[in-house]
């Protein structure tokens, strides 16, 4: 059996060699701002790597990991651990981001269809947008408010929207100050219709965001469920069960039977 002094230094080790690789990301990271830009993947991954929060959790899991190896002396079990802690977001926390993308998505539609209704009652666009906010999403007050406060110091509608798209950060409602934008620098006729598909698109792509949330609500649960019994089987393995009945998972052929167990 293996001295558990021993598997402390490997962990250490381990760890060590996982400082060094951020060390040396994020120096790559901060080289010349000339050198080519990466994917948009590869760019939101090395954005997620910055995040104070994942290398809390990485230390928080490298450190839990290594009580799981020093306690159970299963390699395994501690990998699971590390893995568990650092995929927590992403299997516990998803559904947070898809509800505020579905009320984002509702709170535009409904400011869009009563920007088109003041549109339609020949107020100018310049004198809507402010009446609009009164009547706005409280999800939409702050950045709307903010947008009101520019118009009212003289700002240009051309100058003053794209703050607005600055501060809503959304992929649909840039279409919508896209449109605005164009009205404002040509002020042609036909903006209540446009406002109007608009506010149609973005009903639809509510309902399809609503039903692919449905979805994955029922994804994510299944997920938890099998997390959470595979644990309580682990722990139980670990702590509970007989000697003799763990005994031959300790050794090394032991230990990579293991997991493709558990995946059946």
């Amino acid at each position: 059996m293996t001295d558990p002094t021993v598997l402390l230094f490997a962990a250490v080790a381990g760890v060590g060699a996982v400082g060094v690789v951020l060390i040396v990301a994020g120096a790559r990271a901060g080289t010349s701002p000339r050198a080519a830009r990466p994917a948009p993947r590869a760019r939101a991954v090395l954005q997620a790597a910055r995040d104070p929060l994942v290398g809390a959790r990485l230390i928080g899991g490298i450190v839990l990991a290594t009580v799981v190896l020093v306690t159970t002396r299963w390699p395994v079990a501690a990998a699971a651990v590390l893995v568990l802690i650092l995929g927590w977001p992403a299997l516990f926390g998803a559904g947070g981001a898809g509800r505020d993308r579905v009320a984002q998505l509702e709170a535009l539609a409904m400011w869009v269809e009563s920007l088109k209704d003041l549109v339609s009652g020949a107020s100018g666009l310049r004198e809507a947008i402010p009446v609009s906010v009164e009547t706005a999403p409280p999800l939409l007050q702050p950045p709307l408010t903010r947008l009101r406060g520019l118009l009212a110091a003289r700002e240009s509608l051309t100058t003053a929207l794209p703050a607005l798209a600055e501060d809503l950060a959304d992929p649909s409602a840039d279409l919508v100050i896209a449109t605005l934008i164009l009205n404002a620098r040509s002020r042609g006729p036909g903006l209540a219709n446009a406002l109007q598909r608009l506010a149609e698109s973005i009903r639809e792509e509510l309902e399809l965001r609503r039903r692919i949330e449905a979805g994955r609500r029922g994804d994510r649960r299944s997920a938890q469920i099998i997390v959470g019994i595979t644990l309580a089987m682990g722990a139980a393995m670990a702590f509970v069960f007989p000697p003799q009945f763990t005994q031959p998972y300790r050794s090394l052929t032991g230990q990579g039977v293991l997991p493709l167990q558990g995946t059946r």
